[in-house]
């Protein structure tokens, strides 16, 4: 994992937290939602409903979201799979509360979602065929 690269985007993503809040007192504790998101720790669904009509329509959200979606993309190449789901599972929560899900980056985001999920099931191995004892004594 590039983990400069990562780190760069953390540091963008509390420092555009931190913003928000003093500029919003709606979206008062975003900031500790990005470091609970950084130790890979869920979104909080009691804060997205109470910050919800302070997240509708704010662009600097969907900014911070996509910011995460890059994060969940360098956790998925470095095959962290669950550390990428949680931050990609907020990433598209943050962003289907300003934009919806008709929005075209919203769909993009939750298509990524799904690739992310699928990569996580459990590979089935093929079934094997039983061989009758006439084969096995030939």
């Amino acid at each position: 994992m590039n983990n400069l690269q990562e780190d760069k985007l953390w540091l963008e993503c509390h420092d555009e937290a931190q913003d928000l809040e003093a500029f919003e007192p709606g979206l008062a504790g975003l900031a500790s939602v990005i470091s609970v998101l950084e130790q890979g720790q869920p979104l909080s669904e009691a804060w997205v409903a109470k910050a919800k009509e302070h997240l509708s329509q704010n662009h600097a959200i969907a900014e911070l979201s996509l910011r995460l979606n890059c994060i969940a993309g360098l956790r998925f190449e470095a095959r962290e799979f669950e550390k990428s789901k949680v931050i990609a599972e907020a990433a598209l929560t943050l962003y289907l509360a300003v934009f919806g899900i008709e929005n075209e980056t919203s769909q993009l985001l939750a298509n990524n979602l799904k690739k992310l999920k699928a990569e996580m099931k459990p590979k089935t191995l093929p079934k094997l065929h039983s061989f009758s004892a006439k084969a096995r004594n030939n």
